[in-house]
């Protein structure tokens, strides 16, 4: 993965490189693309957290892991719960829903409740 790009596709194989086996949240993602509620939520960036302070803090050797789980991390945060998010759209490594506007950075979608 590159610093310039994250796709849904690098998000995934982050997460199948790090969970630590069936019960984990980052497994359960993996297995359905979905974020199931707030608490999976919660559990998953608990899981990344975990795993970033494991590399420790050794400079350049772990600089590529480091950076992917950030951007894992920062995926899960923006993304949505409950929907399959195999086919997202990502902006800058971030979920961005349909009718994202990049120039205002507001959803502009024409079925937004105001």
């Amino acid at each position: 993965m590159t610093a310039t790009e994250t796709t849904y596709s690098n998000i995934h194989e982050t997460a199948a490189a790090w969970h630590s086996g069936q019960t984990s949240a980052l497994y359960s993602f993996l297995s359905t693309d979905t974020i199931h509620g707030r608490e999976h939520k919660i559990s998953l960036l608990a899981e990344i957290s975990s795993e970033f302070i494991g590399i420790g803090m050794d400079e350049g050797t772990m600089a590529e892991e480091k950076h992917e789980l950030q951007q894992l991390y920062k995926f899960v945060s923006s993304a949505p719960l409950n929907r399959e998010l195999s086919d997202c759209e990502m902006v800058n490594g971030e979920y961005r829903p349909d009718g994202w506007s990049s120039v205002t950075g507001m959803d502009i979608s024409p079925d937004m409740n105001l």
